[in-house]
């Protein structure tokens, strides 16, 4: 983080000092944008947060309901072991060593495909701010965007945050 911070500067001052800021008299505009702000606000988001659980939702649960069902299963085993046939008392155990195979395998799959969705569902709103950026880059003839994070110290008046959330709205 720190070195990314060091080049951009260097190329910063490479560009000020090789006149590529010359085209138009001013000093280059430079804007911040606090990207963690930006998401936390933005309703796409929301969305994409409301749209994951209400897919996940109903694998959750079952993973829930196997759960319970396998520690209610270790539960009558540990309590009725003495009273069982061996028979009855293997079942149950060969029962619950599978139940806990196919839950440990549930609960893999959930989170790798929740991983997946995640990430699809952060992209997607990436590239929307990446593209409400550049227009107010564009719009706002500004010369360098950086991330907040990215910067030791940012003035409130180059922080663009607002700027992209309240588009991020419009277009919702």
């Amino acid at each position: 983080m720190k070195r990314c911070l060091i080049i951009v500067l260097l190329a910063m001052v490479a560009m000020i000092s090789s006149g590529a800021f010359a085209g138009d008299s001013s000093e280059p505009k430079i804007g911040v944008l606090d990207l963690s702000m930006v998401l936390q606000n933005s309703p796409q988001m929301e969305k994409s947060a409301n749209k994951l659980e209400a897919t996940f939702k109903p694998r959750q649960e079952k993973i829930e309901r196997l759960m319970k069902s396998v520690k209610d299963d270790e539960a009558k085993l540990k309590r009725d072991i003495t009273i069982l046939t061996k028979s009855d008392a293997d079942k149950l155990k060969d029962k619950v060593a599978n139940d806990q195979r196919r839950l440990r395998r549930m609960q893999e799959d959930y989170m790798a495909d929740a991983r997946n969705a995640q990430k699809e569902a952060m992209d997607d709103v990436m590239k929307q701010v990446n593209a409400l950026v550049q227009k107010i880059a564009d719009t706002g003839h500004f010369d360098l965007i950086l991330q907040k994070n990215a910067v030791a110290y940012a003035s409130k008046r180059i922080d663009i945050s607002q700027d992209v959330i309240r588009e991020m709205k419009n277009k919702k």
